[in-house]
């Protein structure tokens, strides 16, 4: 039973990944273009975050 329900489970974490750092990208584009200011440490994290659970 364990192992029929896993693979269903990483597809939801891939997709969930996928959409933290399509978000998280975005939101460091808007730092760097719209305030010409680095992003902060914590948008940054959460843009290599979702890359390390891929």
């Amino acid at each position: 039973m364990a192992i029929n329900l896993m693979l269903p489970l990483r597809v939801v974490q891939a997709f969930l990944a996928m959409a933290v750092l399509v978000l998280s990208a975005f939101v460091a584009n808007w730092y760097n273009v719209s305030t010409l200011t680095a992003s902060p440490p914590q948008i940054n994290f959460l843009i290599v975050s979702p890359l390390i659970s891929l």
